[in-house]
């Protein structure tokens, strides 16, 4: 009786400690570049090109280039908790959340001068930290 009743208590810790790790963990890819360059490489960003379930988080003083259309992420971090630059001359690209400058002592710069930056949700520029969003010539953000 004791056996059964401790193998239970074990399953159902491990199904919590299991449910627990799945919610805090979020999928995220950051920006490993530290120069310019194309955003849709994959070799740019730790864990590959983002995705629509994944965070884009650049923050290492590197520029990321959005030059290719079609490219997604869940939500974009330009300046998470250091510097990150965010550069737009042709392409798109579509998330749920942008943020520009999030974490307090950040610095995020944002350059739209073509393509498009579709936020389905907020743009927050200078969340805590200190956000620049430049847009010109063509480019669109919502």
């Amino acid at each position: 009786m004791k056996t059964t009743a401790r193998r239970q208590s074990y399953r159902f810790l491990l199904a919590a400690l299991t449910l627990i790790a799945a919610v805090s963990a979020q999928a995220q890819t950051d920006w490993t570049n530290p120069g310019a360059s194309d955003w849709s490489l994959g070799a740019n960003w730790s864990a590959g090109t983002p995705t629509a379930a994944a965070n884009a988080i650049v923050d290492n003083s590197g520029t990321a280039q959005v030059t290719t259309l079609g490219q997604v992420a869940k939500n974009v971090y330009v300046g998470d908790l250091a510097i990150g630059n965010l550069e737009f001359s042709s392409g798109s690209l579509n998330n749920s959340i942008g943020y520009i400058g999030y974490g307090a002592g950040s610095i995020g710069v944002a350059t739209v001068s073509g393509g498009t930056w579709t936020n389905s949700g907020d743009l927050r520029v200078g969340n805590s930290g200190m956000g620049t969003l430049n847009i010109s010539g063509p480019g669109a953000v919502s």
